[in-house]
């Protein structure tokens, strides 16, 4: 069966949402149609659409007549968004916990290892770092509950892959934090489950935000 072709809207969407996540599009950057339908050899229509979707899930601030800035994130909106996570995913790993099958496990257990596999590959350990906590959260059986949980990671994502590109040795000691997620969920234990998630999310989001605020902020775009 043939892939279904890609519009050109979600070319453009794909295009500028990777490149504000990498960070080669800085917080308070313009982002203006016409030149990003040059670069991708397509309309500005397209593009503008691309850049409403992007405005929807706060990545970037529409400006009437003076095209998009990227909009970024400041501390308390941080510590605000993995806050709303660490309830949401709570809830979903608490629901998970006792529907947890040693097939589910096993399929975690590999995760962890194909992270491992790639603690010198920000890029890539960034994507199996979310790849886990959505099989975490998709044993809940929640479709609405992991789609808002994912539209959460969506805000963090730039951040922590700036943050995950600083620190190498973060990566390399994932492995015991993401751990005890597993063995909670092991021992089917729902509170302890919430527990371990909680404290995970809590201890992710200060060092984070102690990288931002010792970062030097980006130089302002027009």
């Amino acid at each position: 069966m043939s892939t279904p072709a890609v519009t050109a809207e979600e070319e453009a969407y794909r295009y500028l949402f990777d490149a504000i996540c990498q960070g080669r599009y800085t917080t308070g950057q313009r982002i203006v149609a016409e030149s990003i339908g040059a670069e991708l050899s397509m309309s500005r229509m397209p593009v503008r659409e691309a850049l409403r979707r992007l405005h929807s899930e706060g990545l970037v601030i529409l400006r009437p007549n003076r095209g998009a800035i990227v909009k970024g994130l400041d501390v308390d909106e941080l510590r605000d968004i993995f806050d709303m996570r660490a309830a949401l995913e709570g809830l979903a790993i608490r629901v998970a916990a006792p529907r947890c099958t040693d097939a589910h496990l096993s399929t975690l257990e590999r995760m962890l290892d194909d992270m491992d596999a790639c603690v010198d590959n920000t890029e890539l350990w960034v994507q199996r770092h979310c790849a886990f906590h959505q099989y975490v959260c998709g044993i809940s059986g929640r479709p609405r509950l992991i789609r808002e949980i994912a539209s959460l990671y969506t805000l963090i994502e730039g951040p922590m892959r700036l943050w995950m590109e600083q620190v190498t040795s973060k990566r390399r000691r994932a492995r015991d934090a993401h751990q005890e997620i597993l063995d909670a969920l092991r021992a089917r234990d729902p509170v302890l489950a919430e527990q371990v998630l909680h404290e995970h999310a809590s201890s992710t989001v200060s060092r984070l935000i102690a990288f931002m605020e010792s970062s030097p902020p980006a130089p302002p775009h027009t």
